[in-house]
Formats: structure tokens, C-alpha cells, sequence
């Protein structure tokens, strides 16, 4: 019952700042690679994963409610390889979401490591 409480609390208040907050974000974005928006966005997922609850929800709706930046990952690094049948550079770009993402894990889990 706790965790349900928790992840509507936390999805309503990540849903209300990515939504307060995702307009300034989504106008920085717009003038990135959409490479680095994949890099960025997977980072901060990295990091919403390594916490507790109700932390962990606020940080994956916060990023996952806004919808230009997951369009253009989308769109830009995933979807326009698969239509070219470019899988190389699709296998990069999964690679590359990986390895950030797994880099915004460790860093809050074990800091030590990049100390």
C-alpha cells in the first residue's frame, strides 16, 4: 500500500514539474544534437533509477512527460535507423543509451567509483 501511495505521489508531482518546468527544458533542448539529447535524458533516468521511491517516480515521469525531447530521441535515434535499415548505427545508439544510463546509476549508487 506504501509503494502504491508512494508512486502516485511521486508520478503526480513529476508529471506537475516535468509539465511547470519542461517548456525551458524542452527550448534548451531544441538547440542540441538529438545524439546528445538521447545521452542526457538516459543519464537522468540512470539517476531516478538509483533512488528510493518516491524519488524514483518524480524523476521518470518528470523526464518521460515531455514529449518533444522523447520524440526526437524517438524519431531521430532510433526510428529513422530502423526505416534506413541502418543497424549499426541503431546498435550505437542503443549502446550509447545504455552506457549512460548505467553511468547515471552508478554515480548516485556507488560514488566511489568515480572518485
Amino acid at each position: 500500500m506504501t509503494a502504491l501511495i508512494y508512486s502516485i505521489f511521486g508520478g503526480g508531482l513529476g508529471w506537475l514539474i516535468g509539465h511547470c518546468f519542461g517548456q525551458k527544458c524542452d527550448l534548451l533542448l531544441s538547440r542540441q544534437d538529438p545524439q546528445l539529447i538521447n545521452v542526457i535524458f538516459a543519464f537522468i533516468l540512470g539517476v531516478g533509477f538509483a533512488f528510493s521511491e518516491p524519488f524514483q517516480s518524480i524523476i521518470t515521469v518528470a523526464c518521460f512527460s515531455r514529449v518533444y525531447p522523447m520524440t526526437v530521441i524517438w524519431n531521430q535515434c532510433f526510428l529513422n535507423h530502423i526505416q534506413n535499415k541502418n543497424y549499426i548505427d541503431l546498435s550505437l545508439s542503443v549502446a550509447i543509451s545504455i552506457i549512460s544510463g548505467l553511468a547515471g546509476y552508478l554515480l548516485i549508487s556507488y560514488p566511489q567509483l568515480f572518485i
